[in-house]
């Protein structure tokens, strides 16, 4: 009974070396932010390169960052071919826009209001794009900028909650560390009082399991212990 009990201490102490809550916390993070960039990515990439949106390729970039001169510079305002594929796409970005929000909801919500805010901005430049109030060049470079705002944001975020996690991390692993002793003292302890005819003979003190000590008293083939709280 004794060694199944020894067995089933060392069996919690190898699953707690598995990682703490925080690390294994961050690998959900990351999993799941990776999981939201990529699907993003192909929702607007499809959007990009549909049939309909074919007019704007030659004016927008797939990823704002990415602007040329000419792009940024474009004095032309959208012609009605151009203002009917902005419309056409539009509801299908907003899916894609959608998405990405629900995607990061699930593990880093302090980001939602700057992709909401981003989204609107953008939603506003695109009235004024079909309404030929702003040149193509204009839109070209508020799409920029506010991808290298939310990009900014985005990493400011990763940051915090990074450091945020590390710290935990470390507390955890230092509670763990303590857990494990505390099982090791209490399985030794078991061990010892198990098998009395193992202990030395005298007065002494066995390990403490970290919520008592025992004292023992060995006469012969006797053993008295009292354990102290």
């Amino acid at each position: 009974m004794l060694r199944r009990t020894w067995i089933g201490l060392l069996a919690i102490i190898s699953l707690g070396s598995c990682g703490t809550p925080a690390q294994r916390q961050y690998q959900a993070i990351v999993a799941n932010n990776q999981m939201t960039v990529e699907q993003a990515i192909i929702c607007a990439t499809a959007v990009y390169n549909a049939p309909e949106t074919a007019p704007l390729r030659p004016h927008v970039p797939l990823d704002p960052r990415q602007a040329s001169l000419a792009q940024i510079s474009d004095p032309n305002y959208p012609n009605p071919e151009e203002i009917a594929a902005i419309l056409a796409g539009h509801p299908r970005l907003k899916a894609c826009q959608q998405q990405a929000l629900d995607g990061v909801v699930r593990s880093t919500r302090r980001l939602v209001p700057v992709l909401s805010q981003a989204y609107a901005e953008g939603d506003n430049d695109t009235v004024l794009l079909t309404q030929r109030k702003l040149t193509w060049g204009q839109s070209n470079t508020r799409r920029r900028d506010r991808a290298l705002t939310m990009q900014a944001a985005i990493i400011a975020e990763a940051d915090r909650v990074t450091a945020g996690l590390q710290q935990q991390h470390a507390l955890q692993q230092q509670q763990q560390i303590e857990a494990q002793q505390q099982l090791l003292g209490t399985a030794a302890y078991l061990d010892a009082i198990s098998r009395p005819s193992r202990l030395p003979p005298g007065a002494y003190q066995l390990p403490g399991s970290g919520i008592m000590n025992t004292n023992c008293t060995r006469y012969g083939n006797q053993t008295q212990c009292q354990s102290i709280y």
